[in-house]
C-alpha cells in the first residue's frame, strides 16, 4: 500500500469516529420546541389547522383559536401561510399529516429512504403532461389502421 493510501486510509477512519461521536440528541429535541417565527409555528401546527379545515372550521376561527394557544399570527397572515402550506403539499415537499405529529410527539420511526435527487424531474413532468400534439416515433401497432 503507498504512503498516499495510507494517509487517506488512516484520515477516513478518523473521519469515521469522529462522525460516530457526535450527539445531535439538541437538534432532535428542536422538533417537539415552538419555533421563534410566525411561519414555522404555522408550519409546526399545519397538521392541525389543516385537520380543523377538513372539518369544516373558517380560517377566522383557526386565526382566534391560534392566538388562545399563543401563536400570535392575524387573520391575513395565516390565508398566505396556508396558501403557501397548501401548494408545497400539492407539490409533495411537505411530510404527511403522520410524519409530522411523530416528529412532533418526538417518537422514533424507522422511515423510508429519502427518494434521490433528480434535477431534471420538472422537465420530465413537463413532457409527460405536454398539451398537444405528441409524435410518437414507435407508434403501437394496435392503434394503426
Amino acid at each position: 500500500m503507498s504512503i498516499v493510501a495510507r494517509a487517506v486510509s488512516c484520515a477516513s477512519n478518523r473521519m469515521k469516529a469522529m462522525l460516530s461521536r457526535i450527539d445531535l440528541s439538541p437538534i432532535r429535541d428542536l422538533r417537539s420546541e415552538k419555533p421563534v417565527t410566525k411561519a414555522g409555528q404555522v408550519r409546526w401546527a399545519w397538521a392541525d389547522i389543516k385537520a380543523a379545515l377538513a372539518a369544516g372550521h373558517s380560517l377566522k376561527t383557526i386565526a382566534e383559536r391560534l392566538r388562545d394557544c399563543g401563536i400570535d399570527v392575524r387573520y391575513r397572515e395565516l390565508t398566505a401561510y396556508v396558501s403557501r402550506l397548501r401548494r408545497e403539499d400539492s407539490s409533495g415537499r411537505l411530510p404527511t399529516t403522520t410524519q409530522t405529529r411523530t416528529a412532533a410527539a418526538g417518537r422514533k420511526r424507522k422511515s423510508e429512504p429519502p427518494a434521490p435527487f433528480d434535477s431534471l424531474r420538472n422537465v420530465k413532468d413537463r413532457e409527460e403532461n405536454r398539451p398537444g400534439f405528441q409524435f410518437d416515433p414507435e407508434p403501437d401497432p394496435r392503434k394503426l389502421i
